[in-house]
């Protein structure tokens, strides 16, 4: 009975469901979107990327074999996947000779002899290389990988490698073994014969260096800047270091050349600095370098000690001194030439001044340069482009007188107004913007602009009273703010109580325009500076003249 009543109880809820079923597509689920993008993310299926073919490691060893050079070389590669690919080994002036194992297929791809791979596998390849370059030496195009090293094996007592990688240059014995760049290198090698070998091998000789300098020194704000090419020649020695002395307070110190395999700044105990420098080849006893450094300038020295890289050892040195003009700046010394334009010097050091004139001085590693500042006219901060003012008059007195300036200026001048006696300011403004003047004293009010715009809008207005207005006729003396500025165009416009009529004397000109009233005085005044426009008014009732 027990077991009937579950198998209707089953029977009735599955009845349910299927009774339910068509209510439940019409449904709609409601979850935040951060758990609908999760329940996204999750249902992606996961790719993983493998990885491209690589080399693993290379390893080339060198040894001799009746007199020439014999090259095996091992390499280390993995797929990580069955599809076909391709991985450089080396490329160069090289062939194949040999190959173990021998089923091993070695392609040519771009010039660069490549292992073909088709499966997830790792293999090790061992190839000996034949030279086939013109010359003495084998090059070697040796790719990017974790580990790239280049062996002698033995190489007998009269013989050593010539190997240069990446351009600089060294020698090594029998048994070495170097570390070529993990990115990749440019590998050149070949034998050196006995006295070659005991040449190379041999401690370089000091070399005696006379120089000549062509300094070119431009002032900059806070230092000058000295670009220098050094020019060494030497009688004897290895010629592979020099040591050139720098002042002190030198500093941003750079050594540039062809050949050069090393450099270093050295600071003594006494503070001077010394720059070395090294050379990869032996036996080139004429060299040249690059030198930049700055010395600090100080803004009111009126003397400039000159500084070419000094010799250190022995030697002498001679230099010419290129100093570019400044502005501001005049130059005196003994034997000073110029201004000349800057020519004989490479393109690169003059990109920047080649336009400016420059002054040239011969000596020896220093020289002394008075320095004179030329006096510098000043130009105006500010000066405005249009004023337009009116003046109106009421018959008691009253006076409304309203402006605007247009100024033009740089850096935050302050702009100062002199103010008619008897006129109070009501308002003021800058660029629509509301100001507060600075009260300078006597009638003076100063309004600053807004910095680094270059255009501002001044706009005031002023009440005050004169004498009534007599009711038959009668002068008045009326004037505008005084700006101390330079002004292209003033215009002023005094508008008078109905039914007078009048004339003006003073210093603006009056003009007079289509559809002005009587009452109406327009004054003009053009390329005015620091003057308070001023005029007398000559009035009188219009129906006085029939």
């Amino acid at each position: 009975m027990e077991t009937f009543k579950s198998l209707l109880g089953v029977t009735l809820a599955l009845s349910s469901l299927t009774l339910a079923e068509p209510a439940l597509e019409q449904a709609e689920v409601r979850i935040p979107y951060g758990e609908l993008r999760s329940l996204i993310e999750a249902a992606r299926p996961v790719v993983r990327k493998v990885p491209d073919a690589a080399l693993l490691s290379a390893r080339f060893r060198v040894t001799i074999g009746a007199g020439k050079p014999v090259l095996d070389a091992s390499f280390r590669t993995a797929s990580f996947s069955d599809d076909f690919q391709t991985v450089p080994l080396v490329g160069g002036s090289v062939s194949v000779a040999s190959q173990t194992p021998e089923d091993a297929r070695i392609l040519i791809r771009d010039s660069v002899l490549c292992h073909a791979l088709d499966k997830r596998d790792s293999a090790i390849l061992d190839v000996r290389l034949l030279s086939a370059g013109e010359g003495e030496w084998t090059c070697l195009q040796v790719p990017g990988c974790p580990a790239a090293v280049f062996e002698t094996g033995d190489l007998g007592a009269d013989h050593s490698i010539g190997l240069r990688i990446d351009g600089k240059e060294t020698v090594v014995g029998s048994n070495a073994s170097v570390a070529l760049p993990i990115a990749g290198a440019l590998v050149d090698f070949r034998i050196l014969g006995g006295e070659e070998t005991r040449e190379a091998l041999r401690p370089p000789e000091p070399s005696t260096w006379s120089w000549q300098h062509q300094v070119l020194v431009v002032p900059g704000e806070g230092d000058l800047e000295f670009r220098v090419i050094a020019r060494a020649s030497a009688s004897g020695g290895s010629g592979v270091a020099a040591t050139l002395m720098l002042p002190a307070d030198a500093r941003e110190i750079t050594v540039t050349g062809k050949d050069l395999s090393a450099q270093k700044v050295t600071r003594d105990a006494d503070r001077s600095q010394k720059v070395h420098v090294e050379w990869s080849t032996r036996g080139l006893l004429e060299r040249e370098i690059g030198v930049f450094y700055q010395l600090p300038r100080r803004p009111l020295d009126r003397k400039w000690v000159l500084h070419a890289p000094a010799v250190a050892g022995g030697g002498g040195s001679e230099s010419r001194f290129i100093v570019a003009g400044a502005a501001d700046l005049s130059y005196e010394a003994a034997g000073l030439a110029g201004p000349f334009l800057p020519k004989g010097l490479p393109v690169d050091f003059i990109k920047d001044i080649k336009e400016t004139p420059c002054y040239q001085l011969e000596s020896g590693s220093s020289v002394e340069l008075l320095v004179n500042p030329l006096p510098v006219v000043a130009t105006a901060e500010a000066t405005i482009g249009e004023a337009q003012w009116s003046v109106k008059l009421e018959p008691d007195g009253a006076v409304l007188m309203e402006g605007a300036m247009g100024v033009e200026y740089r850096g935050t001048p302050g702009i100062t107004l002199e103010v008619p006696e008897g006129m109070t300011l009501l308002s003021c403004h800058a660029n629509d913007h509301a100001v507060s003047p600075v009260d300078r004293g006597a009638r003076r009010l100063e309004v600053h602009l807004p910095a680094a715009e270059g255009k501002a809008t001044i706009k005031c207005s002023f009440t005050g009273k004169v004498a009534a207005i007599d009711p038959m006729e009668g002068t008045l003396e009326l004037s505008l703010p005084k700006v101390p500025l330079f002004i292209r165009s003033l215009n002023w416009v005094i508008d008078l109580p109905a039914g007078y009529q009048a004339e003006t004397h003073g210093n603006l000109v009056r003009v007079s325009a289509d559809g002005d009233s009587a009452s109406r005085l327009c004054l003009r005044k053009n390329l005015c500076r620091d003057e308070q426009p001023r005029t007398h008014v000559f009035y009188q009732q219009s129906n006085r003249n029939p």
